[in-house]
């Protein structure tokens, strides 16, 4: 959500980016919500933290994950963007009238 507010995208756009980008191993994806890095340097980095040889590394599709999620996390972290901005409250009436609309369609087909 933050990193998708740091850039101007909507919270569903953001998770989604996240959500396929890490899936997919897709870095076009990632990019989406502010997120870049190169295999070279997840695979380098998995290997210095599990103390492996780098050559020697087998599960990419593992460092390559790992390595996303900690630079999604440590971006987030470094941002402070504030619940109550106006995007947020925006997003949030959003949410509630989507839910309030779902809500009264099942009641009227109940009934």
């Amino acid at each position: 959500m933050k990193l998708g507010y740091a850039l101007g995208k909507p919270t569903e756009y953001s998770i989604r980016s996240l959500a396929i980008g890490i899936g997919r191993q897709s870095y076009m994806v990632l990019d989406n919500i502010g997120v870049v890095f190169r295999a070279n340097e997840a695979r380098a980095w998995f290997a210095k933290k599990h103390s492996l040889e780098k050559t020697l590394l087998k599960d990419y599709r593992k460092a390559w994950i790992a390595y996303a999620i900690k630079l999604v996390t440590e971006k987030a972290q470094a941002l402070t963007i504030s619940a109550q901005s106006k995007k947020a409250k925006v997003e949030r009436l959003h949410a509630q009238t989507k839910d309030a609309s779902a809500k009264l369609g099942r009641t009227v087909i109940a009934k």
